[in-house]
């Protein structure tokens, strides 16, 4: 799925990733929990890499597989090095700041991929069934599609446009 990159936008990614998440048999709190993970992660682009720009874009690939969920959210901004995504402190309460902790808290495991060189490519991972500290999950390469039915939209995808194509800037049906 690609999107503008327009926070008004997201609430389409989050519909996704909650599909996604009930098609998986997650209860309804980790199906609010992982849309929030994503639609953090999504708003940290907007924000921090592309600066609100809403002409950039951002795509979202979701895998159902055998024993996890994967997100993963791609963008066209500038590389964004690991170390230095910290949240803020929790006790410095204000609004704002949490959005790499509710990533870490919520899901299984996170990675950035380092070889993507289009921009950044974020991978989220829920494992099914279990619960898992993040950091100990496994390898979200072990298993590659086909595992189980999965979805992929890319950036540069023109092979599938849904109906989200009529949101996109300069687009028409």
């Amino acid at each position: 799925m690609v999107i503008s990159a327009e926070p008004r936008l997201l609430h389409i990614m989050r519909e996704v990733v909650s599909y996604y998440a009930r098609e998986a048999g997650f209860p309804e709190s980790e199906v609010y929990r992982l849309a929030l993970a994503v639609d953090e992660a999504a708003t940290n682009v907007i924000r921090h890499t592309y600066g609100n720009r809403p002409n950039d874009r951002l795509a979202l690939e979701v895998r159902n597989l055998l024993d996890r969920l994967e997100f993963v959210i791609e963008d066209t901004g500038p590389k964004v090095s690991a170390d230095v995504i910290r949240p803020r402190a929790l006790d410095d309460v204000r609004p704002g700041g949490l959005g790499s902790f509710f990533i870490k808290s919520f899901t299984d495991s996170y990675s950035y991929d380092e070889a993507f060189t289009e921009g950044n490519r974020l991978r989220l991972v829920k494992f099914k069934g279990q619960d898992h500290d993040p950091g100990q999950a496994g390898d979200a390469s072990s298993c590659e599609p086909p595992c189980l039915p999965w979805l992929t939209f890319s950036l540069t995808s023109v092979a599938i446009h849904m109906s989200c194509t009529a949101i996109l800037p300069g687009s028409t049906r």
